[in-house]
């Protein structure tokens, strides 16, 4: 796979075939440890105060004042790291790391999936500024601020069409929503 300088197993196995090996299922745990990895890192954050915001942020903040809680997970205390990595494998497992965003995937608050889809995320047709699987965080910030710069730069066109600077103007105006939540959450 880094020999072909393929971003997925998918996408290698395509073009080199597919494996008998079991090197699908060894990407496939790894993936599963680094999901853990980011969740338990999410968790720090919340502990050190960052705040998620989107529509999603008031659950995934629940979950880990939660887990917080039932470890007693303060300062001054020492929390068994397997525990801690127990309480958080069922939101790792449905963790969808992004660039704008993290989606805690359910299907029945997805607002990406369409009728006869896979129960997975839709990334195409994610909407994180809306779906209620979707939180940001202070980390997702540069993207949304290089969104908004592209957004800029685009309306800066001569000879957009009306309709077309009226969509560019309201995809401004989520964005800057956005990030206004990042900095309200985080305040």
């Amino acid at each position: 796979m880094i020999q072909y300088k393929h971003l997925s197993v998918a996408m290698f196995e395509g073009y080199a075939g597919t494996s008998a090996s079991g090197f699908r299922a060894e990407v496939a745990a790894e993936e599963a440890m680094a999901r853990l990895a980011d969740v338990v890192e999410r968790y720090e954050d919340f502990k050190a105060g960052v705040r998620s915001s989107a529509p999603g942020s008031t659950r995934t903040d629940n979950e880990f004042a939660r887990v917080q809680e039932e470890l007693q997970d303060f300062p001054g205390r020492v929390v068994d790291e397997r525990r801690l990595h127990a309480m958080l494998r069922t939101s790792a497992n449905t963790l969808h790391v992004g660039t704008l965003n993290d989606c805690y995937y359910q299907p029945e608050t997805a607002l990406c999936r369409t009728a006869g889809s896979t129960d997975q995320p839709m990334l195409n047709n994610c909407r994180p500024d809306r779906c209620g699987n979707s939180t940001i965080t202070t980390r997702h910030r540069n993207g949304w601020e290089a969104a908004r710069g592209d957004t800029e730069r685009a309306l800066a066109f001569v000879g957009l069409s009306d309709l077309q600077r009226t969509a560019l103007r309201e995809h401004l105006n989520d964005v800057s929503k956005v990030i206004e939540g990042i900095d309200r959450a985080n305040d």
